[in-house]
């Protein structure tokens, strides 16, 4: 498993990361890299069937929720994206 910079850095890479929008956030300052780190995390924890028909709402509401919400708070409404 790559180190968390480097996963980070192609998690958010603006033409193959499954998170763009959060790459762009995190250029504009709106996050941090501790809502990169979160939603790295999150992402890794979704089922795959569920990855592989939701991406993009996925991706949206990580990245949404890293918007509005501080880090930790961010952590935890994730939590339901990994939930049976």
């Amino acid at each position: 498993m790559p180190a968390p910079d480097i996963a980070n850095a192609a998690i958010v890479d603006p033409d193959a990361g499954d998170l763009r929008e959060l790459g762009v956030a995190l250029g504009e300052g709106r996050v941090s890299r501790e809502h990169v780190d979160v939603a790295r995390r999150a992402l890794l924890r979704v089922p795959v069937g569920i990855l592989s028909r939701e991406r993009q709402r996925v991706a949206a509401n990580l990245t949404d929720n890293a918007r509005r919400f501080a880090p930790r708070q961010a952590a935890f409404l994730a939590e339901h994206l990994s939930a049976p």
